[in-house]
């Protein structure tokens, strides 16, 4: 005698309820679960209909667990651990993605559990972190760390709705709850770039500078060549002083630089020389202006061996930290406003104005010009020069 079928996987059986001695019900199956296992699976209620829809809901639980190891019952922690530790994405990247996680997705809704979490919780969610508001660690003072704030929730968001699109590919739940929320408002400041003649105030500013400093330590002078060939390129900080003469420096009849790598610093690795810049856009060949064949031409004379174009002072790779700490003490409070970065924006503004936004994102090494219009031009106040359209508009007869 042929004994009964087996379940399909993820269906159940009959289902049976009974009353308990206590006046109780339960409500009891078997189900065959995604890894093959028919298992008997209960709930219990105070009426016979109660405990078929409890019953009925751990079923459907069982139905979306992709694995053994997540299911729609995990909790929002897990489900990142499993998030970051499958995503791809540069040591960088990863360190900040999971800093996010651990000073505010886990603390504020990891004991959620993955079916918990609705879009009205989303939103409340990102609106905390949106606002400034006391973190777990102190100063030495003992005052709590500030934590949060527009770019914070931004990074945030990010973050949960990729973690949140692998829990609906893992049939944890049905839709992304994270979309529907809102985004605290950035509160960004408009791009603001140095004209011509503040570069020109700004460059006898550190000159001055770099020529004082009688009493204590020599002034570090390499900062006045470093800003030189920031100017000159718009590269990022980290790209200029990953350059090597080994491979990102022709001084031939045709010089240029080329970008294969970036100075970083994260925990897990320390600082070192990431062997990529940031995105693929941006490994690019840029060719440099006479004024910064110059201050390479010279630098080589100079390099002693060192293969850093800008070395520390054993010859390695500098901190990025040193670079604007010795460009905090260059500058001063008179252009404080004024980042290492910043000559990126004046880079990209003064393109723009003389080309078009698609040249100033090359330079730049973005992919298009979306982000450069939205981070780094500069706003132009001076609309196009229409006065021969409106007179005809005007005279028309």
């Amino acid at each position: 005698m042929r004994g009964r079928p087996p379940l399909s996987l993820g269906t159940h059986g009959t289902i049976k309820v009974v009353e308990s001695a206590a006046g109780t019900f339960q409500a009891t199956c078997r189900y065959r679960d995604m890894d093959g296992v028919t298992r008997r699976v209960t709930a219990t209620g105070r009426t016979k209909r109660a405990a078929n829809d409890a019953l009925g809901a751990k079923i459907a639980v069982r139905n979306r667990g992709h694995d053994d190891d997540l299911t729609a019952d995990s909790r929002i922690q897990d489900l990142a651990k499993v998030w970051i530790a499958q995503h791809e994405a540069s040591p960088g990247a990863l360190e900040q993605y999971a800093g996010t996680i651990e000073r505010h997705i886990t603390p504020k809704i990891g004991s959620l559990r993955i079916r918990e979490l609705t879009p009205g919780r989303a939103d409340k969610f990102l609106q905390l972190v949106g606002t400034k508001h006391a973190g777990t660690h102190t100063k030495s003072n003992g005052e709590s760390v500030l934590i949060g704030g527009p770019s914070a929730a931004v990074t945030a968001r990010a973050v949960l709705t990729q973690m949140m699109s692998m829990a609906v590919r893992y049939e944890l739940c049905d839709v992304n709850p994270v979309r529907e929320a809102r985004t605290p408002k950035s509160g960004r400041k408009p791009v603001r770039a140095l004209s011509t003649d503040m570069l020109q105030e700004l460059l006898a500013h550190v000159k001055e500078w770099a020529a004082g400093g009688t009493y204590g330590p020599a002034r570090d002078q390499s900062v006045l060549d470093m800003i030189e060939v920031l100017i000159g390129t718009g590269v990022r900080p980290g790209e200029v002083l990953a350059l090597r003469w080994s491979d990102g420096v022709i001084l031939s009849d045709e010089p240029y630089i080329e970008i294969t790598g970036t100075a970083k610093r994260t925990k897990e690795r320390g600082l070192h020389r990431q062997d990529n810049p940031k995105s693929e856009s941006s490994e690019r060949q840029l060719r440099i202006p006479d004024f910064v064949v110059s201050i390479l031409r010279r630098r080589r004379l100079r390099a002693n061996g060192n293969d850093y174009v800008f070395p520390n002072r054993d010859g390695g790779l500098r901190e990025p930290a040193n670079l604007n700490r010795v460009w905090r003490d260059a500058r001063g409070e008179e252009w404080a406003w004024v980042t290492p970065k910043s000559f990126r924006a004046a880079v990209a503004t003064v393109i723009d104005r003389e080309s078009d936004s698609t040249h100033a994102a090359s330079q730049l090494g973005h992919s298009n010009d979306t982000v450069t219009r939205k981070h780094y031009i500069e706003h132009n106040k001076m609309a196009t020069d229409n006065r021969v359209i409106l007179e005809r508009f005007r005279d028309a007869r």
